[in-house]
């Protein structure tokens, strides 16, 4: 009943905050339904824009997550390093969710790739170019590979005009 009522919240009547109720009642009391819930109630969080709440959540079900448990851990730092990233400008917590997705699955190439996108962003050149530059390796395809060929000219085009900047 209180599902069919979320549902009803949500599409007929658009009343995103009574859902986001119904939904986090879900979620407290729903051990069996738990994925499901924990899909509805991020949902919700991202119509009101809630993005710190979405955060806090997936750090909470990493904390009761059992560390064999690999894939639900690497959906939640997932979630945790999109929205950090897209919604909070947050870097350093997308960097951190991002190496410990590369923790769980060390080939994970999404991941690399960001990081080394992040590094670019924050001038950590050492890092993007030791991300991309493993990127690089993982890549079998030769167009994606010249993209991240493009980066690291990039970043080698950076040094260079660091290193005459420091002369002068």
């Amino acid at each position: 009943l209180q599902w069919k009522i979320l549902e009803i919240q949500q599409t007929e009547l658009e009343d995103y905050t009574g859902a986001l109720k119904v939904a986090e009642l879900l979620y407290a009391k729903s051990p069996v339904n738990k994925e499901q819930s924990i899909t509805v109630f991020t949902n919700l969080l991202k119509k009101v824009q809630k993005f710190d709440q979405i955060i806090k959540l997936h750090r909470e079900e990493i904390k009761n997550c059992s560390p064999k448990d690999i894939d639900r851990l690497f959906s939640y730092w997932s979630i945790i390093a999109k929205t950090a990233q897209e919604n909070l400008k947050n870097l350093s917590l997308a960097k951190e969710a991002y190496s410990e997705m590369l923790k769980l699955h060390p080939t994970y190439l999404p991941a690399i790739i960001q990081l080394g996108e992040i590094g670019m962003l924050q001038e950590d050149w050492g890092m993007a170019k030791t991300q991309l530059e493993r990127a690089h390796e993982i890549i079998g395809n030769e167009d994606e590979a010249v993209d991240i060929l493009f980066k690291l000219s990039q970043i080698a085009l950076k040094g260079t005009k660091d290193m005459i900047q420091a002369q002068r």
